[in-house]
């Protein structure tokens, strides 16, 4: 709601919802909110596949910022 609503603008949206309940149409909205964003294509998903995926994220920046010599 928020984004349909301009009321945010994330940078990134990770959205991995669990495949039951209204999975599907989470997933079809996150397509068409234009917004940057990581989800799963199958039904298994959840809080803690979620959290990994932006451990990983940050685990890829700070990397990333050693390689260019920023830290």
């Amino acid at each position: 709601r928020l984004i349909k609503s301009n009321a945010a603008r994330p940078a990134l949206v990770v959205g991995i919802p669990v495949g039951f309940v209204g999975a599907i149409e989470a997933k079809q909205e996150l397509l068409k909110s234009g917004v940057p964003y990581i989800t799963n294509t199958g039904r298994k998903g959840g809080s803690a596949v979620a959290a990994a995926i932006v451990n990983a994220l940050i685990i890829l920046a700070v990397d990333l910022r050693k390689t260019a010599g920023a830290v």
